[in-house]
């Protein structure tokens, strides 16, 4: 009978003599070798059992996986501590030996110097072609040529990394071998570079610096061109002079890349520029796309700049993700655009951003297809699948649009955004401003979002045609404070403003308290009827409360209304042509408005329901 649990005086395994066979019978707590795995029996295991049955054997080493991870442990010991056949303080003392001989393996301390991070193993050969650090032409006519292990540094390609040396070409041999790369000192280019699944961390302050601005060209408009699988951590970028670019230009530019991450970077723009320049750009058939935790300077005072993504070809850009990072903007146009331009862009998330503009801009963060009338744009650009929430925007002043949602001439979807837990700042902006402005999208939503302006030139705030704008905190002066799109749940406390609500087809249960102002609900559009439901609106003054200038089933209904000042001046309801009979005042309690004073104009054959309340003060 099998013993399903061993009780005995022998507590130590039995370690049979032979590999494992099915035709004798195991003790239980025999250990057996089966094609190098160890197996242990758990219980008396009779003739003709597989080791395979778990109920009768259990593996307890995989010694095939075992031995080989320690095989390559032991490889890449092995390369680390070669034993060489000659050393050397720096590479022009390898380079000065004549006896030195193909087949062997040398080191140096350094590349100038020993302990200048420049430290490497070379194999010597007869043949080769120089390339800076990769494959050193010696004095005797043979070759080294560099053994890579693990990380690689710069400096074994030969740069100095003091900001006055010119490191491009030994950055480029560098980027150029790729793998996991460690920077520490601080590197000046002064030519394109490009970097392709590599891993780039930067240690102790490390600068990569270019000199000057290139001048623009579809290649050398872009100082780093990453592409591939690239992740950049802990490192600066900079640039020492503004240059005399023509066009456009940009810093780090991504395309054809996927699963790319630039983390805890610096990006310092220090210099005016009169050109459009942008610090990070998304070029091109980008996949999984993340910039998060970065510091970003941009003061260069250019026509446009910052960061500016786009799909270039009629592909799709899919996956971008922007969170965490300070921006710091004072060039009048995007900090951040993302467009979809020939092709389209998808799953994007802006979260927990700080955005401060400290000169006027003219729009500060972009979202849209493309406006097809542009240079280079295309009819089919999309946008979808946005979301922009937690940021924080502090704006100095803005001329036309704070976020921009969708192009004025975008003929393409946009489509699926959300913008939620945001808080915006307005300093100053003339009226022409708006700080959410939506065009041509579907499925939009800008909810729970905290704004405030100081501007006495009343801007508008959200201007939302279709979208559902709900449960936001709006304080400040301001024109038009809503316009278009459903408003519900919505809490304003202004100190001036032209309308609280403008063409909103439902207005429902939002709190208003404004000091003065126009008309609290302003409709004029002839294409769809105004629906006030259940809004309270509190002012110490007298002013129109619902004002409509289009014929439509109107309805103003359960409000709750308390204004100040002399009743008799305010109605209740002000149209500005015949009403159409459907129309329903019904259920509103009024304080401050007499009963003459329900509806001014021409109210039609509207008969006005009787169960409003109306309180003179």
């Amino acid at each position: 009978m099998a013993v399903r649990e061993y009780v005995g005086a022998r507590y130590v395994p039995l370690f049979a003599d032979e590999p494992w066979t099915n035709t004798i019978a195991y003790e239980p707590l025999t250990v057996v070798l089966h094609e190098g795995n160890s197996y242990t029996s758990r219980q008396y295991v009779p003739i003709g059992i597989d080791i395979s049955n778990g109920e009768y054997w259990a593996e307890t080493g995989n010694y095939n996986a075992q031995i080989e991870a320690y095989r390559k442990e032991v490889e890449n010991i092995a390369k680390q501590l070669m034993v060489t056949q000659r050393s050397y303080d720096n590479v022009a003392a390898m380079v000065a030996d004549v006896d030195i001989e193909p087949g062997q393996t040398v080191s140096t301390a350094g590349y100038y110097a020993p302990g200048d991070l420049g430290a490497a193993l070379y194999e010597v050969v007869s043949q080769g072609t120089p390339q800076p650090g990769k494959v050193i032409a010696l004095a005797n006519g043979n070759y080294a040529s560099l053994v890579v292990v693990g990380t690689i540094t710069p400096e074994m390609f030969g740069a100095v990394g003091n900001q006055i040396a010119d490191d491009t070409e030994a950055l480029k041999a560098c980027f150029s071998v790729g793998g996991e790369i460690v920077l520490t000192k601080r590197y000046k280019f002064s030519n394109v570079l490009e970097i392709s699944n590599s891993k780039l961390k930067g240690i102790g302050g490390a600068l990569v610096v270019m000199d000057t601005w290139p001048n623009y060209s579809e290649d050398t408009a872009r100082a780093i061109k990453a592409s591939g699988t690239v992740e950049i951590e802990g490192i600066e970028f900079s640039h020492l002079n503004p240059g005399a670019a023509t066009g456009p230009s940009y810093f780090l530019s991504f395309s054809n890349s996927s699963d790319c991450s630039v983390h805890k970077c610096v990006f310092n723009s220090p210099y005016a520029n009169s050109v459009s320049e942008s610090l990070i750009e998304g070029y091109s058939q980008n996949k999984r796309l993340s910039i998060t935790d970065c510091y970003i300077n941009n003061l260069t005072n250019a026509t446009s700049g910052g960061l500016f993504f786009r799909e270039i070809v009629a592909g799709t850009c899919d996956g971008f993700e922007f969170a965490g990072n300070t921006v710091i903007h004072s060039s009048t146009d995007e900090a951040l655009a993302v467009y979809g331009y020939k092709g389209g862009y998808q799953n994007v998330n802006v979260s927990n951003n700080v955005f401060k503009f400290v000169t006027t801009v003219t729009n500060g963060i972009s979202f849209g297809g493309n406006d097809p009338t542009s240079v280079g744009g295309s009819t089919d650009a999309f946008i979808k699948h946005v979301k922009f929430l937690n940021n924080v925007c502090e704006y100095f002043n803005c001329t036309s649009k704070c976020i921009q949602i969708g192009m004025e001439a975008t003929s393409k979807e946009v489509d699926d955004l959300k913008f939620s837990g945001n808080t915006v700042e307005l300093k100053d902006g003339p009226s022409t401003c708006r700080v959410f402005s939506v065009y041509n999208a579907t499925n939009c939503s800008i909810t729970n979002n905290t704004v405030n302006s100081d501007s006495a030139n009343l801007p508008r705030c959200i201007v939302g045609p279709s979208a559902s704008i709900c449960g936001n905190n709006i304080t400040g002066s301001w024109g038009n404070v809503i316009s278009y799109g459903v408003a519900s749940g919505n809490y304003m406390n202004l100190t001036s403003s032209s309308h609280a609500f403008y063409n909103c087809s439902s207005v429902i249960g939002n709190t208003i308290i404004s000091e003065t102002g126009g008309s609290v609900f302003q409709h004029d559009a002839s294409d769809y009827p105004m629906t006030v439901i259940n809004n309270v609106v509190k002012s110490p003054i007298q002013q129109s409360i619902a004002r409509v200038t289009s014929d439509g089933h109107h309805t103003l209904a359960g409000n709750s209304i308390d204004l100040g000042g002399t009743p008799g001046t305010s109605y209740l309801f002000s149209v500005g042509l015949v009403l159409d009979a459907n129309t329903v005042i019904s259920g509103n309690n009024a304080r401050g408005i007499d009963g003459n004073h329900i509806i001014q104009g021409s109210a039609g054959t509207i008969t006005v329901n009787n169960n409003n309340t109306i309180v003179v003060a």
